[in-house]
């Protein structure tokens, strides 16, 4: 099956060492006993650089391979190499929309295909592309199975290998205010903790237990385990359980900021220490298990391995050893063939490319790229550019740190540039015992009322985050925006204000009526807050 992109038959996978600490998540992973030895490659090494050269030359003279996967795959690889407008890219694009018109859904790498479309445009211009996003989104999350899982159309089960990718694309594009209905959220985390075998390992094929908790499951693979813990960090994240944002500093801030280093105030919408019992039993089963590298898809097993050790490094906060990347780049090396591309299952182009994006850490530059991960975090920024506060202070255009206020800010809402500052303003909150300004709040209202959705978005993301009850009514007037990105930013707001946080980050449905519905309930909560009004 991986012959269609990304069909993952392994027999084998590298031998890996993993040493369970805290929660039993906390485990490193290395191709041998020097797991805890210093790391000696890295993207920048002269070794690694020079054979990604050599693949990118070898991906660009190469005979096209007419999979959708396999084209989406070679065009991230040039978005990595800062050539977006490379005609590999182009080709992509084509193909996604040419899919896009006339979907074959009996095609088996079809959900291959789709999440790593996802995760392609997401990288490349979310904004322009937003229209592809949204309907590749939908065509996925409509293939998923009633049981949570994706997997071949003619068969009940779900396969771990098309899960993961599903998952992976949908978390992604969400990452750029494309965000799939939290059901198809929960029913995908149901299926993974339901088809765990009683081992901690995962099976190719999972069967949902009937009585429910786990049972006893075929063909289990390192392979599978290691896909599945990757997409449940991936669902923590969503979830709330695991925040992938790195620790910072406190910075010194003007007295009228304060920088905010987590979510605020969002409690888990999932049972962590169901999660965190999951994988923790997955890292034991993977400690113990002697199977190696696939021999058959072994770059795309190499891409997974990178995947799994970026997601875990974001949700734990702990440092990573990467005696498996040392070993995954020895491998590369010794396997390269003269004309840059190395042989797989996964056939050249794909496999080519899943090599490159181990080879240049591809998930870790990506989450590096994004400003705060998280649900319902990004919508505010998206689109615009980036001017945020720095790790020493708070940074807005032409005011320096840490003088800078939100004094400063409303003093150059007439500036060019002011909507840029906004993004800023999300990484921030009044001091607890003080109230947002109300001249900062009718500023905000007068951006929150204009012509650009990511300008509007920006204001109202601050005026949700702000403490003044006041805002309420333009937040509620919000959801009637046709734009995905405004309404489901005012949604957030107004929950963030009234302190719901169960429900902070779902979707918003797209449907006008139901939104006035929406509208209709927050009046109704707003006028009972202030009867009088203001």
């Amino acid at each position: 099956m991986l012959r269609a992109i990304l069909p993952i038959r392994f027999c084998c996978e590298a031998r890996l060492r993993r040493l369970v600490v805290g929660l039993g998540l906390a485990y490193f992973v290395g191709f041998t006993s020097s797991a805890m030895a210093a790391p000696s490659y890295s993207p920048e090494s002269p070794e690694v650089k020079k054979a990604v050269a050599a693949a990118v030359a070898f991906l660009e003279k190469a005979p096209a391979d007419q999979r959708l996967g396999a084209m989406a795959l070679a065009g991230r690889v040039m978005v990595f190499q800062g050539k977006p407008d490379h005609p590999l890219v182009t080709q992509a694009v084509q193909a996604i929309r040419q899919t896009l018109q006339s979907p074959d859904v009996t095609d088996v790498t079809l959900i291959y295909s789709l999440g790593l479309s996802l995760v392609f445009l997401s990288e490349l211009d979310a904004t322009t592309y937003r229209k592809e996003l949204e309907a590749l989104a939908d065509l996925l999350t409509k293939q998923q199975k009633q049981h949570g899982g994706w997997g071949y159309h003619n068969r009940p089960t779900g396969d771990t290998s098309m899960t993961q990718y599903a998952i992976y694309g949908l978390w992604t594009a969400g990452q750029q205010g494309v965000a799939a209905p939290e059901n198809v959220w929960t029913s995908a985390t149901h299926w993974l903790l339901a088809v765990q075998d009683v081992g901690g390992a995962w099976p190719y094929q999972g069967a949902v237990p009937e009585s429910g908790g786990r049972t006893r499951q075929e063909d289990l693979r390192r392979s599978m385990t290691e896909a599945a813990v990757a997409s449940l960090y991936l669902s923590g994240n969503y979830f709330d359980v695991f925040d992938f944002r790195p620790k910072s500093e406190k910075p010194a801030v003007s007295s009228l900021l304060k920088p905010v280093n987590a979510p605020p105030v969002r409690e888990a919408r999932q049972d962590p220490r169901e999660m965190n019992a999951a994988l923790s039993s997955g890292s034991l089963w993977l400690q113990g298990t002697k199977d190696g590298i696939s021999e058959q898809f072994p770059y795309y097993h190499l891409y997974t391995l990178e995947r799994l050790h970026t997601f875990r490094t974001a949700a734990l906060k702990k440092p990573d050893a990467d005696a498996w990347y040392d070993e995954g780049v020895r491998y590369l090396l010794e396997k390269q063939a003269t004309d840059g591309g190395w042989d797989g299952g996964e056939g050249r182009i794909a496999g080519t490319s899943f090599a490159v994006l181990f080879l240049i850490r591809s998930t870790r530059a990506a989450l590096q790229k994004i400003d705060a991960l998280g649900p319902g975090t990004l919508y505010g920024g998206r689109g615009l550019p980036t001017t945020r506060p720095a790790r020493s202070g708070a940074s807005v255009p032409g005011v320096t740190a840490p003088q800078a206020g939100l004094e400063g800010l409303l003093k150059r809402m007439d500036d060019p540039a002011f909507a840029q500052s906004l993004t800023g303003l999300e990484d921030l909150q009044p001091l607890k015992d003080q109230p947002a300004p109300s001249e900062l709040t009718k500023r905000l209202t007068e951006l929150a009322k204009g012509d650009t959705p990511e300008a509007k978005a920006a204001a109202l993301r601050a005026l949700g985050r702000g403490r003044d009850i006041g805002a309420a009514p333009i937040l509620i007037e919000a959801l009637g925006d046709p734009d995905p990105l405004v309404y489901q930013t005012a949604v957030d707001g107004l929950r963030y204000l009234s302190r719901d946080f169960a429900n902070y980050g779902k979707t918003l449905p797209a449907d006008p009526i139901a939104r006035r519905v929406e509208a209709d309930k927050w009046r109704e909560w707003y006028r009972k807050i202030r009867p009088f009004g203001d």
